[in-house]
């Protein structure tokens, strides 16, 4: 049986996780009652014959699409003891989580998988992939915005919170989480090795860097937000004047990252030529994924391109939800769209998880249609690859769950 849990029952809710992620009953007590990114009011198990076999964590955020602010229901810790595993109790959990995201209405779920195929077989699917970028300070140039950065404290917070919330309007922010007052706390309460600059003038930051330092050596960007371009290059700039006493520069950035492109010879670090001419310049990461909780809802939320008009009727093959079945009229137009029942006979046929992975911008419905699961024309295709372009999703460290 799916259900929430109450105080009285907080340590036999952590003695699962304990036991599922190898840690103490303590640790996860703890994080239940002192609260934070979460507590225990956000705790579900499946309980069988009066006894809990599996638990996760689940809570709300807003994640940012191309700007926009969409209700996601965050999954963490979904973790089964190992005397109950392989009996379907984890699909159970997550099934039962789902249909009280879905009567919440809750457009979209978000997870970080241990398992692609498994996730993918309840409905999610792969949201972003991101690069490992290694490089050293001489790689870059010394762009002479770098005057303008500053070393940061703890009293810069309120100044990082503005400059992150304003990054997070901009259509570029694709995938960036809200955060609690709580979470900024956590994420930035300095300790040992931690280093924050600013690129300030006068009296606006308007960028930020947080990186920590560690032997041989190694400089390891934890966070890079930036608002303008001056700022990006002055944050840059900074990064290059380490060279000497920094070799490595490591860096999980986002898909379209364009610091390769100051590269003088890429692939230096990995020194590594894979065939022919082709030299290996960072490593490709897959990322969280994503599902589409309340079908009309997410799709609706969601921005999409301005001056672009299509019209679809949409059939989603989810056996999880079938209330996301529809067939469901969509029409963008101006940048927005609107979700209604039909009983016309559907023009775009999909399964849910293909529909996460077109609406997150990760699968276009081209190469959808091309592997056999977006049965639509191959014109209507192309209209609606137009309509839902974003930039590839990215989500920063501090943000893992």
């Amino acid at each position: 049986m799916y259900r929430t849990i109450q105080p009285i029952e907080i340590n036999a809710a952590a003695r699962v996780q304990a036991e599922a992620f190898e840690r103490t009953v303590a640790d996860y007590a703890v994080r239940y009652l002192q609260g934070g990114r979460f507590d225990w009011r956000h705790v579900r198990v499946w309980e069988e014959h009066g006894e809990f076999v599996a638990v996760l964590t689940v809570f709300e955020r807003a994640l940012s699409l191309c700007g926009a602010d969409i209700p996601t229901a965050l999954i963490a810790s979904v973790g089964v003891r190992p005397i109950h595993r392989r009996r379907g109790y984890a699909s159970a959990l997550m099934r039962g989580m789902l249909a009280e995201m879905r009567a919440k209405g809750t457009p979209l779920s978000l997870l970080a998988p241990f398992s692609q195929a498994f996730y993918r077989a309840l409905g999610y699917e792969l949201a972003n992939r991101q690069l490992f970028l290694r490089f050293s300070p001489a790689d870059i140039p010394h762009y002479a915005e770098r005057d303008h950065v500053r070393a940061g404290t703890q009293d810069d917070l309120p100044a990082l919170q503005a400059c992150y919330a304003t990054a997070r309007r901009q259509k570029a922010a694709h995938g960036w989480l809200s955060r609690t007052p709580a979470e900024w706390e956590r994420a930035y309460t300095p300790h040992e090795g931690d280093f924050l600059v600013l690129f300030q003038v006068e009296d606006a930051v308007e960028g930020y860097l947080i990186y920590t330092l560690e032997k041989p050596r190694r400089l390891i960007i934890q966070e890079w937000v930036w608002n303008s371009e001056r700022a990006w290059r002055g944050l840059v700039g900074f990064l290059a004047a380490q060279r000497g006493a920094i070799f490595t520069i490591e860096y999980n950035a986002p898909l379209d990252c364009p610091l390769p492109h100051l590269w003088p010879e890429a692939g230096t670090m990995q020194n590594d030529h894979v065939e022919f001419i082709y030299r290996r310049m960072a490593d490709l990461l897959s990322g969280f994924m994503v599902r589409l909780v309340h079908v009309p809802l997410a799709l609706a939320h969601r921005p999409y391109r301005d001056h672009t008009t299509v019209e679809c009727i949409l059939e989603v093959d989810d056996p999880i939800l079938p209330e996301n079945r529809g067939p469901w009229r969509l029409h963008i137009a101006e940048g927005r769209a609107t979700v209604e029942k039909s009983n016309a006979s559907p023009t775009v046929r999909t399964d849910i998880s293909t529909l996460a992975g077109w609406y997150s911008g990760a699968l276009s419905a081209r190469h959808a249609r091309l592997l056999g699961r977006w049965h639509a024309s191959a014109e209507l295709c192309a209209r609606l690859d137009e309509a839902a372009h974003v930039p590839p999703m990215y989500m920063h460290k501090a943000d893992w769950f």
